[in-house]
């Protein structure tokens, strides 16, 4: 969602841009309310994601080794 809306900043913090809920995330992605939560919280704990209040922010780290489906060759 993040790139969706603004070019990552791969040295720092990204806010979430939209505040989906975990069963959302689930249900876009086809996963368990669960398994999003026990991800989220994964990131959480190796710094990959923190809180600021509501707004969720990402370590742009975590965009550097994605792999872009619509790339050419992906």
């Amino acid at each position: 969602m993040i790139k969706s809306y603004y070019k990552p900043n791969y040295a720092g913090w990204n806010p979430m841009p939209v505040r989906p809920t975990a069963t959302l995330i689930a249900a876009i992605i086809s996963a368990s309310r669960t398994s999003v939560s026990l991800t989220l919280s994964d990131w959480m704990e190796k710094g990959w994601m923190k809180r600021d209040g509501n707004i969720a922010l990402f370590h742009g780290s975590i965009f550097t080794n994605l792999k872009d489906w619509r790339a050419p060759g992906a």
